[in-house]
């Protein structure tokens, strides 16, 4: 039980962590978004294209966060039913 304890928890802290960064990328990925409208703006195909990169990548990445967030909270209600259980 204890092991378990152990995973969950960490799970947990794995999820705080996840939600930090997420928020981080989310600042990120608005200022990414700022420069493709600049790029536009200038007709900078190569900048457009490069930014455009950029920001799928980082849509790849948040939504790897957001599940380590959601595993995160999963985690994090399990330990709080056994501790009201237990």
């Amino acid at each position: 039980m204890d092991l378990d304890r152990g995973k969950l928890e960490q799970q947990a802290l794995r999820g705080q962590q996840a939600k930090t960064c997420l928020s981080f990328f989310d600042d990120f990925e608005n200022d990414m978004k700022d420069r493709l409208w600049q790029a536009t703006q200038r007709d900078d195909r190569a900048a457009k294209e490069a930014l455009a990169y950029v920001a799928v990548t980082i849509k790849m990445f948040k939504a790897f966060l957001q599940s380590a967030v959601g595993d995160g909270l999963v985690a994090e209600k399990e330990l709080k039913g056994a501790e009201n259980n237990g």
